[in-house]
């Protein structure tokens, strides 16, 4: 009976650190290789529950491309992460559906001028 219970526990305290080391790395969003060109890449790394990283940004087809830094959070399979795209800060909260599937919602806030875009938007990545 002892044994069942220290492999119970040791069964708990791996699954954060799985759901950790599985969002780490590089993700692709899944509309990426469209015919206008536009791409989102994610390089994301977590330590404890919180995230950081870049997101790169392939413009359409003739516009630049931009980066910029990703904060957030994670709570067992569940994330929260902040960048700014073009001047809008975006939110993306979802989950590591599995080892390779990130899916979730982006929420755009308005931008400076208060103009809204279209403001929230079922969003997958795939692990590259």
């Amino acid at each position: 009976m002892r044994g069942a219970r220290i492999l119970v526990s040791c069964v708990l305290l791996a699954v954060p650190a799985c759901e950790a080391a599985g969002l780490s790395g590089v993700w692709t969003w899944a509309g990426n290789g469209n015919p206008g060109g536009y791409n989102i890449s994610l390089y994301l790394g977590v330590a404890g529950h919180s995230v950081s990283g870049k997101a790169l940004f392939g413009g359409f087809v003739g516009a630049p491309a931009d980066s910029a830094p990703i904060t957030g959070v994670l709570w067992g399979p569940s994330f929260r992460l902040s960048f700014t795209q073009y001047g809008r800060l975006n939110t993306y909260a979802g989950q590591l559906v599995s080892e390779n599937e990130l899916s979730g919602t982006v929420i755009v806030a308005p931008d400076s001028a208060g103009q809204l875009p279209d403001t929230s938007r079922a969003v997958v990545f795939w692990r590259h």
